[in-house]
């Protein structure tokens, strides 16, 4: 999974751990959301209940851009 980013938006109502490559945006209003226990890179936009976010962890702002055609590359 090296050098793997999937961009996606995602509801969810119960804890959540991002434990690998990430891209993309997390809404969960009424969940706990924990970042970085592997992965020390992720890229997007987090909203939660509760976040939790391990250390040396480098999170990227990206914004939804719903009007602008983007193209996503998986790795290999």
């Amino acid at each position: 999974m090296k050098n793997e980013i999937c961009a996606n938006f995602f509801y969810v109502s119960k804890n959540m751990f991002i434990e690998g490559p990430f891209g993309g945006i997390i809404f969960a209003p009424l969940s706990k959301l924990i970042l970085g226990q592997n992965t020390k890179v992720l890229y997007g936009r987090f909203f939660a209940k509760d976040i939790t976010v391990h250390q040396y962890t480098q999170i990227y702002r990206v914004d939804f851009d719903p009007i602008v055609k983007k193209t996503y590359v998986l790795g290999r």
